[in-house]
């Protein structure tokens, strides 16, 4: 099966003619039907309905064409990305995360990607999981960093990384001096969280941990940041949950501290959202440094 066999079955799918298809293809149409009766004896499947009136498509060549063109749009696409590289062009790729991620995960995966493909460009842009999915449906975005679960109809999602909580406290707070909190004994606490609306798979996470611990938060104040519900804390509006690559983030007056018991098990997982189905090659490459960091990093925590 070659490229030519779905350039000529999309043809005469398109035109219903094969006179028609032969002109546009600007060759003869005997060869024209021989090559369509190849493709059809190579996948054991009657593609068109054909009489002396009309030509009409089969339940498998309505099945067959949407691919078909895909095909042939992805072998034009690494034509394209081919010439423009070795014409010295450079490309772009666009990029999203949402704001509750680990930057340096982020970071580190573009820079390892970097690396192999200097000349490509990158665009990054911050984006909450819901607003990610229609960029990419849109064609805005070529992936996207969220946090899971996700599922979308059209998007594939992998896993790439696990984060555990740990809790923001105020310096003065009476837990401030242990190693490890039970989040049992902060249900009186006033929390600090991200805002249900722009981040809604941190906060239902937040609250099932919560609720776990049996209670629910009493939240006084929210942000769109987490950075923000830092300096919250510090100011002694609240308590946070947080990721634990939050630790990083210095801030006078508060202490992160691990939670104790199960709440001390509960995970926030990362995962790498993109188009499902053929995409443009740069994306797989992209993808494919996504998983050879991700491998690398799971073979370094083995050692």
């Amino acid at each position: 099966m070659e490229l030519r066999h779905f350039r000529y079955f999309v043809a005469v799918a398109e035109e219903l003619h094969f006179g028609r298809a032969a002109q546009r293809l600007h060759v003869s149409q005997p060869p024209l039907s021989q090559q369509i009766r190849q493709l059809e004896d190579e996948l054991g499947v009657r593609l068109f309905d054909r009489t002396t009136q009309r030509v009409t498509l089969t339940e498998a060549g309505r099945a067959l064409l949407p691919q078909a063109r895909a095909v042939i749009a992805q072998a034009e696409g690494a034509v394209r990305i081919a010439r423009a590289a070795a014409r010295g062009e450079v490309q772009r790729l666009e990029l999203a995360f949402v704001v509750t991620l680990d930057h340096g995960l982020v970071s580190k995966v573009m820079a390892a990607f970097h690396k192999r493909h200097p000349r490509v460009s990158i665009g990054l842009t911050q984006l909450n999981s819901v607003e990610q999915i229609a960029a990419l449906r849109d064609g805005r975005i070529d992936a996207g960093f969220v946090r899971m679960p996700l599922e979308h109809r059209g998007v594939e999602c992998e896993l790439i990384a696990r984060d555990a909580f740990v809790v923001a406290l105020p310096a003065a707070h009476p837990m401030a001096s242990r190693r490890r909190v039970e989040l049992a004994r902060l249900a009186s606490d006033p929390f600090v969280m991200l805002e249900a609306s722009q981040h809604p798979r941190f906060h239902a996470t937040t609250l099932d941990v919560c609720r776990r611990a049996g209670f629910a938060p009493h939240v006084v104040q929210e942000s769109d940041r987490l950075q923000n519900l830092v300096v919250m804390v510090a100011g002694g509006m609240g308590v946070a949950l947080l990721p634990d690559t939050m630790t990083a983030f210095r801030s006078p007056g508060v202490v992160f501290r691990r939670l104790a018991g199960e709440a001390g098990e509960a995970i926030l997982e990362t995962g790498i959202i993109y188009r499902r189905g053929i995409r443009p090659p740069m994306v797989d490459a992209f993808l494919a440094s996504v998983r050879s960091y991700v491998a690398q990093r799971a073979k370094a925590k083995r050692r």
